[in-house]
């Protein structure tokens, strides 16, 4: 009950005071509207506050997001240019390296056939 506001602070029955009565319950009435009015007000205030505190970091959080996907655009290339020196570099080595080697072998195995 703390929250009620006694618009009757007499204690009188309204109905018995007349024209005073009246008024009394008006300006009451008006009081409590007004005090609805302000609460209101705030806690549109408060609203709009947090709304724009939000937008805010929905903005800071998708251009760290773009930021991001560049980053990992950047990696995957470095990535993919990595893997295309690593073929070229195991083609070299079976080119130059492991088949000269192989060679040899094959010659011999073709003279011991040929005898």
């Amino acid at each position: 009950m703390d929250n009620v506001l006694n618009i009757n602070p007499g204690g009188r029955d309204p109905r018995a005071g007349g024209p005073d009565a009246v008024e009394r319950s008006g300006q009451a009435i008006i009081a409590l509207l007004q005090q609805a009015a302000d609460a209101s007000r705030r806690n549109e205030d408060r609203a709009h506050a947090r709304a724009e505190q939000l937008a805010e970091e929905v903005r800071d959080l998708e251009n760290r997001m773009q930021q991001l996907e560049a980053h990992a655009r950047h990696y995957q290339e470095r990535a993919t240019q990595a893997e295309k020196w690593l073929l070229r570099i195991y083609t070299e080595i079976q080119q130059r390296l492991i088949e000269p080697m192989g060679e040899p072998e094959q010659q011999d195995t073709r003279r011991q056939a040929d005898r």
